[in-house]
C-alpha cells in the first residue's frame, strides 16, 4: 500500500488553516439553520415530528458512513480533491433540498448533505496534519473546531430570521452559494504540501491481500480488544459520551414540532432560531469553562452533574409556560451535554495506551454517532404516535422527555463507581492519565 512522506513547512500555514475553518463554519451553518426551517418545510409536505427526526438521523446516519472512506480516499488521492468534492457535493445537496417537491427527495438531499458534509472533517483534519508542525497542531485545531461551533452557533437564528423575511426555500440557496464561495477559495488558495509515494508492495504481495470480510473482522478484534484494554473506565466513557448526545438528540424533533404547534407556544422561525442560539451558545461556552475546569476538580464530577443538570432541562421543558422557561431549558440541555463531553473523552483517553488512543476515538466517535441516529427517531416517532391519539402536545411530549431523562439518570448512575473507585486508588493522576506517555 502507498506510503506518504511529507514535509511540514514551517511558515504560511496558517492562512489555510483559517480558510479550512470558515469552509467548515459555512457548512455547520448550513446544518444548523436548517433546523427552524424543517418543521415549516414539513408542513408543506403534511409530515411532522417522525419525518423531523428521520432527517436529523439520516444527516447523521450517511456522514458516520461517509467520514471513514473519505478520510481513507484522501490518502489515496490527496486532501485537496476531497475537499473540493465536499464542498461541490454540499453545494448541490442544498440546492436539491431548497428545490425538492416531495419528501423522498428531500430525504435523498439531506443524505447527500450528511454523507458530503462528513468529507470535509476527515481531510481538512488531515491537511492540517501535513502543513502544521506539530507544536502547532493545537491551536490549528482549535482553529478547526472553533469554524464548526461558529456554524452550529449562528446558523439556527439567522436560519430562523431568512425564513421569517424571505420564505421557506431562500435560507437553502444562500447556504448553497456560501459552500461554492467557499469551494472557490479553497480551489484558488489551499496548497497541498509535496508528497512522496513509494509502493512498497509487489505484485505476489497483492495477491496476498486479505479479503474484505478478514479486514472487517480483524478490525472487529481490533477494537474489542481496545474495550477489553479500557475496561471499565472506557465503558463509562462511551456510556456518557451515548447518553448526553441522546438525551439532545431525542428532544430535537420534539421541541422543532413542540414549540412551533400553536396549542403550545405557536414559535416563529425566529423565535425557534433564537432557542438552538442559546442551546448552542450555552454547550459552546460550557465545554471550554468545564473542559478546564475538570482538569483540576476531577473528570468525574463533570460526568455526573451532567445528567443531573441534563435532567432539570428536561423537567422544566414539560412544566414550562413562558418562551423564557423555554429559552432556559436551551441553556440547562446545552451546559448538561457540555459539562460531561470534554471529561467522557479525557476519561477515555486515560483508559488505554497512547498507541490504542486512534481506536478508542473511534470507539466514542461511533457512540455519539449511533446517539445522533438513533435518539431523533425515537423521540418523532413516540411523539408522533401519541399525539395522534391524544391530539395534546403535553401529553405527546411526555414520552420522549421521560426517555431522555432516563438516559441522563443511567449516565449519571454509571459515573458513581468510577468517582468511588477514584478515591479509592491512585490509578488517576490530577490530569488523568493512568497511562505512561511513551
Amino acid at each position: 500500500m502507498p506510503q506518504t512522506a511529507t514535509t511540514h513547512p514551517k511558515t504560511g500555514f496558517w492562512g489555510q488553516v483559517l480558510l479550512l475553518a470558515i469552509s467548515q463554519a459555512f457548512l455547520m451553518f448550513a446544518y444548523g439553520a436548517v433546523l427552524p426551517i424543517l418543521p415549516y418545510y414539513l408542513f408543506e409536505f403534511g409530515a411532522g415530528a417522525f419525518e423531523y427526526g428521520l432527517l436529523v438521523a439520516t444527516f447523521s446516519i450517511f456522514a458516520f458512513l461517509a467520514a471513514g472512506p473519505f478520510g481513507s480516499l484522501s490518502d489515496r488521492v490527496g486532501r485537496k480533491p476531497i475537499i473540493l468534492i465536499s464542498l461541490v457535493g454540499s453545494s448541490i445537496s442544498l440546492v436539491v433540498f431548497g428545490l425538492s417537491n416531495s419528501l423522498i427527495l428531500l430525504f435523498i438531499a439531506r443524505a447527500a448533505e450528511g454523507f458530503f458534509t462528513a468529507g470535509l472533517w476527515p481531510s481538512s483534519d488531515a491537511l492540517v496534519s501535513d502543513i502544521v508542525p506539530a507544536e502547532k497542531r493545537g491551536s490549528a485545531w482549535g482553529t478547526l473546531l472553533a469554524g464548526r461551533t461558529t456554524g452550529m452557533i449562528f446558523g439556527p437564528t439567522l436560519g430562523g430570521f431568512l425564513v421569517f423575511f424571505f420564505g421557506i426555500r431562500v435560507p437553502f440557496f444562500i447556504n448553497a452559494a456560501l459552500a461554492a464561495m467557499a469551494l472557490l477559495f479553497c480551489l484558488i488558495f489551499i496548497r497541498e504540501p509535496l508528497h512522496e509515494y513509494r509502493v512498497t508492495a509487489t505484485i505476489e504481495q497483492a495477491d496476498e491481500e486479505p479479503s474484505l470480510f478478514e479486514k472487517l473482522r480483524g478490525g472487529l478484534r481490533a477494537y474489542r480488544t481496545v474495550l477489553l484494554i479500557g475496561g471499565f473506565t472506557l465503558a463509562v466513557a462511551l456510556i456518557i459520551r451515548f447518553t448526553r448526545i441522546f438525551t439532545v438528540a431525542t428532544m430535537e424533533p420534539m421541541f422543532a414540532i413542540y414549540t412551533t404547534d400553536s396549542r403550545t407556544f405557536g414559535f416563529t422561525s425566529i423565535e425557534l432560531g433564537i432557542f438552538f442560539f442559546f442551546f448552542a451558545v450555552s454547550n459552546a461556552i460550557c465545554q471550554l469553562m468545564f473542559g478546564r475546569l475538570s482538569d483540576t476538580v476531577g473528570h468525574e464530577l463533570p460526568m455526573a452533574l451532567g445528567g443531573l443538570v441534563s435532567a432539570s432541562g428536561l423537567i422544566l421543558s414539560i412544566l414550562a409556560t413562558a418562551t423564557v422557561e423555554l429559552y432556559m431549558v436551551a441553556v440547562l440541555l446545552g451546559m448538561g451535554g457540555a459539562m460531561a463531553l470534554p471529561s467522557s473523552t479525557a476519561v477515555a483517553a486515560s483508559a488505554a495506551p497512547s498507541t490504542q488512543r486512534g481506536r478508542v476515538m473511534g470507539l466514542m466517535g461511533m457512540a455519539g454517532s449511533a446517539a445522533r441516529a438513533i435518539g431523533p427517531i425515537l423521540g418523532g416517532f413516540f411523539y408522533a404516535s401519541v399525539l395522534t391519539l391524544t391530539d395534546s402536545p403535553v401529553q405527546a411530549a411526555l414520552i420522549p422527555v421521560t426517555i431522555a431523562i432516563l438516559a441522563s439518570i443511567v449516565g449519571t448512575v454509571a459515573v458513581l463507581p468510577l468517582m468511588i473507585k477514584s478515591r479509592k486508588s491512585s490509578t488517576f493522576s490530577v490530569d488523568g492519565k493512568p497511562f505512561e506517555e511513551e
